[in-house]
This record gives structure tokens, sequence and C-alpha cells, in this order.
């Protein structure tokens, strides 16, 4: 094994390395929760490409945030989902790896806030934010009806704070007792 497998290995396998990268994530999406709440004295016609690329990157930033937290759990219960080849995708493979709601879920029982939040920024993570319309008109449909998948609230803040904390323990509970075995 040379050097740089080593390294990728032993990175990958570090859960809190996950932790910090999504920690990372979030506290930019909370930046941009700030300018996205400050422009909202601008009038409409003066902000639509500024408001829409703050909303849609605090949706990315922070859905990526949750995607790594979740994966870092995974990584930080079994350590064995990396090796010097690669990061073993096996057990996430819904929706491209990027199904964050049901990828919780099998971590933790979520509340209808803390799933249909998780849905949300699922959707903007696959699509949403980063293109006009995903690739099959199917998932554009089931996007916007019958809940818009499209929205954030102040309140969502909130409900991401306190899922983040609690996968986070999740997180640090698994790398800790695994590391004492």
């Amino acid at each position: 094994m040379n050097e740089s497998e080593k390294k990728y290995e032993l990175i990958g396998k570090d859960a809190l390395l996950w932790l910090e990268k999504a920690q990372g994530l979030k506290y930019c999406a909370l930046i941009l929760k700030d300018q996205l709440l400050a422009s909202i004295d601008i009038p409409p016609n003066q902000r639509r490409v500024e408001t829409n690329a703050l909303f849609d990157s605090t949706l990315l930033l922070l859905g990526l945030a949750f995607e790594n937290l979740i994966k870092g759990v995974y990584i930080a219960q079994n350590s064995n989902l990396v090796d010097k080849k690669r990061l073993n995708r096996s057990l996430w493979q819904a929706d491209n790896g990027h199904a964050i709601a049901e990828f919780a879920k099998s971590l933790i029982p979520l509340g209808p806030d803390e799933e249909d939040l998780l849905q949300r920024l699922q959707e903007s993570i696959v699509w949403a934010s980063r293109f006009p319309i995903p690739t099959k008109s199917s998932r554009y449909h089931n996007s916007i009806w019958p809940v818009n998948k499209r929205r954030l609230s102040t309140r969502d803040f909130e409900i991401a704070e306190s899922l983040f904390q609690n996968l986070e323990r999740i997180l640090i509970k698994a790398r800790n007792a695994n590391s004492s075995t």
C-alpha cells in the first residue's frame, strides 16, 4: 500500500473528519441564511437572481452537511466501509447515494418535521439547487405536488440544528465505542 492509499483510508475511516466537513458546510449554510434574510428588504424585481442563488446555495450546503454527517455516523459505526481503494457505497444506493431522509431514518426515529426537512434537502442535493429541472419530469412533478419541496422557513434551521446535534451525538458515541475496542 503506497502513502496516498494509506492516507485515503485513514481519512475516510475518521468519522471526526466527516463530522468536521459536515460542520463546515452547515456553518456556510448559516452564513448564507443570514444573507438571505438580509435581502428580504430589497424589492423582488431587483433581487431575483441573488435571492434564488442564496436560497439554492443555503439548501444545498445544509443538505450536503447532513449527507456528510449521516455518512460519518455510518463510518463511525463501521469503519470497514472504507479501505485503501474505495468508499463502500453499498449501504447508500437509494437516490444515487443522496437519500438522506431514508439514511437518517435507519439511524434514529425522525419526527414529521425532521423527515420533511431532510426530504426537501434531499431534493436540493439531487437536483433542485443544482439544475433548473431534474432528469425525469416525474421527479419534478413529485417535487412540487402534493407538497412543494422547494421551500424554506426560519423554523427549518431550528429543526436542522436539533437534528444535527442528535446525529452528532450518535457519531461521537459510535466513534468512541469503536475506538475503545
